[in-house]
């Protein structure tokens, strides 16, 4: 049996030998060796004690070092006594200590050279100044080196040995981002960083910090770096172009240390690769829209190896509702005008359909009552908002938004609602058409927008009171829903019998009548949620672009817009005018208008006829307009004015 020991080791050798008279009084321990600098020299020993006596006899020796240009050698014993031979054991002696030194062609010292030795796996070793690198030996076995690219051997000199020297060529090579990778990105095909989003280690392109991961590249191949070798970084943020938003701040981070961009928008450093010929560092890419970074690495101060494009995103989500049988709406006019605010927005899930008759009562109507006969259409407002938007799964919360889709919107909550005649005056000639056609004593008035035959609070009577009573206050009686014909907005009351029957044939005779109906507010073409912006409406009984530029609208105030002072704008932006902001003037909220004039507008306030009043002006186009119904001029588009307030948000919570 072979054991392998390393050199200079000391061994304790032992035999039990039976001692006997004459040449049995003492055992004799003989060496045989192949290499080694020294030979390790026989020892006899006296056995002592008496005759047939069984006797342990030991030595101790210390292995020489191998030669210089040996790697191993081999030694055994064998104990003799009295002419009889004792088998010992079989060793291997390996070196224990040995370097290696590259040269170049002339025979220099070749610093910075990568290898790797096949005791220590993949673990970078590089030579020192005096092209030197003591090699790490743990085992007693083959000790191999691998010269790792950019250098390779062109001779070695000694290969084996203590010290094992090569002639070594040293190409040049390149310190580049290898992550994120550098495949297909260019400067009009940036990284897209989703800034708003949490950071997560399954996905990396997540949150508003990037790590930076750097490696070496030769003409036909990625390498590690070469340990201790220097690696410059650039970053570049166009000045002129990034937005006003300063929380978080912009930077370079090299091990823990922030480097904030001067007023060029440049920020630089240097580091090392590190002894597995790796490196990496972080970017704070702020958190506003549409920000470009270029970052450039190097090997020299030049940083020209590679460049990494990055552009700030931000991804949101959405549920689609909608009521059964209805045609989804396709967003893609209102996703084209989120592109060019470097938002993303993406449908969560299949679309959710809300059966017939689903809701609280009043919540289907027939569509007759606006033109759309033979159909059944789903009114959703303040009071039966919060049924349907139960059907909200939020999946990716706080980034997704429900989209309830509606055939119209009417709030019948609150005050408002209630619309009173009263006193007026009836004779025998006050006569309307009826229904069926006929004429009848009584009349027909106009209630507007919101009235219909049923109230669409709960499904019943949108008659709320009414009562009528004879000019000498004889007589009297109640108003019933059989006295009222509803289309169209307006009612035709036909009085009563009793009524008609004081009335009779004397022109002279009159009565009063009060009457009050119910009348829904409205209608509207959308909402976000007063405190769930979230959540929102979308009247879809439009055309597609009306339905994209509402729903572009309403995402707009769920991204907190239009900012109307300091404290509504994004971090550093305290001070950025938007110039056309306002809110009421016929409107509900904060309102873009782009596109007025500067008399007209007024500083918000408007003047002239736009005193306190902007609705219907066919010169604000801005989505963020107050109004984008039908006829609207919107391009379907945020304003200029819009985009920086948009871009610098940072959206990470919808809630």
């Amino acid at each position: 049996m072979t054991a392998n020991v390393f050199e200079e080791s000391t061994l304790t050798l032992s035999a039990w030998i039976a001692r006997g008279k004459g040449d049995r009084a003492s055992a004799k321990f003989e060496f045989e060796q192949e290499g080694g600098s020294e030979t390790v020299e026989a020892a006899e020993l006296e056995l002592g004690g008496k005759d047939g006596d069984k006797k342990k006899v030991s030595t101790q020796i210390t292995l020489p070092k191998c030669k210089d240009d040996e790697d191993v050698y081999t030694l055994s014993y064998k104990v003799t006594c009295g002419g009889v031979e004792y088998p010992g054991n079989d060793f291997k002696v390996w070196l224990k200590t040995a370097k290696f030194k590259a040269v170049d062609s002339e025979g220099a010292a070749l610093k910075g050279v990568p290898l790797t030795f096949n005791q220590t796996g993949d673990k970078l070793y590089v030579t020192d100044s005096a092209g030197e690198c003591p090699l790490p030996i743990n085992a007693t076995a083959p000790a191999k080196i691998t010269v790792r690219s950019p250098c390779s051997v062109d001779e070695w000199t000694t290969e084996v040995g203590r010290l094992r020297e090569a002639t070594v060529t040293k190409k040049e090579y390149k310190a580049v981002v290898v992550d994120p990778a550098l495949e297909d990105n260019a400067e009009d095909t940036p990284l897209r960083q989703y800034t708003n989003l949490k950071v997560d280690a399954t996905a990396p392109r997540q949150g508003s910090k990037i790590t930076v991961t750097i490696g070496g590249m030769t003409d036909t191949e990625c390498i590690p770096g070469i340990p201790g070798d220097p690696i410059y970084v650039k970053l570049e943020w166009d000045k002129d172009a990034v937005s006003k938003r300063n929380d978080p701040k912009r930077a370079l981070i090299i091990d823990g240390s922030t480097v904030e961009p001067n007023d060029e928008g440049v920020a630089e450093g240097e580091m090392k690769f590190d002894d597995k010929g790796e490196a990496s560092f972080e970017v704070e890419l702020g958190q506003a829209g549409g920000d470009i970074v270029k970052i450039h690495t190097g090997i020299t101060s030049a940083t020209e190896d590679s460049t990494l494009h990055v552009q700030n995103w931000r991804r949101l989500w959405y549920q689609l509702t909608v009521p059964k049988g209805t045609d989804e709406p396709s967003l893609d006019r209102m996703t084209a005008a989120l592109d060019e605010v470097f938002v993303e927005y993406i449908q969560e899930g299949d679309t959710v359909e809300v059966p017939e008759d689903d809701g609280p009562a009043g919540s289907w109507f027939d569509g007759a009552w606006i033109g759309e006969d033979g159909k059944k259409l789903l009114n959703v407002g303040d009071h039966n908002k919060t049924h349907f938007h139960g059907k909200f799964d939020d999946a990716k919360t706080p980034h997704m938004v429900h989209v309830m889709c509606c055939h119209t919107q009417y709030d019948t909550g609150g005050a408002g609602t209630q619309v009173d005649f009263l006193d007026v005056e009836v004779t025998k000639d006050t006569k309307d058409k009826w229904s069926d056609g006929s004429d009848v004593i009584g009349f027909k008035k106009k209630v507007g927008r919101g009235f219909f035959p049923k109230s669409l609070k709960d499904g019943g009577s949108s008659l709320i009171s009414g009562s009528w009573e004879s000019d000498d206050g004889s007589e009297s009686g109640d108003i019933e829903d059989e006295h009222l014909h509803i289309a169209d907005s307006h009612f035709t009351l036909k009085l009563p019998d009793e009524a008609v029957t004081y009335l009779g044939d004397d022109a002279t005779k009159k009565v009063k009548v009060d009457i009050s109906v119910f009348k829904a507010k409205g209608p509207y073409l959308g909402e976000a949620d007063g405190t769930k912006k979230y959540l929102q409406l979308i009247v879809i009984r439009l055309s597609e672009n009306v339905s994209n530029d509402v729903a572009a609208h309403e995402l707009g105030h769920t991204m907190k817009q239009v900012p109307q002072a300091a404290g509504g704008k994004p971090p550093g932006m305290g001070t950025v005018t938007h110039g056309r902001e306002y809110t009421g003037n016929g409107h509900q909220g904060g309102h873009c208008a782009d596109g007025m004039a500067s008399g007209d507008y007024n500083g918000g306030a408007g003047a002239g006829t736009y005193a306190g009043n902007f609705k219907g002006k066919k010169e604000c186009t801005c989505i963020m307009y107050g109004e984008n119904g039908e006829g609207s001029t919107c391009t379907g588009k945020f304003c200029d004015r819009c985009k920086p307030f948009i871009k610098g948000q940072a959206l990470d919570t919808l809630h």
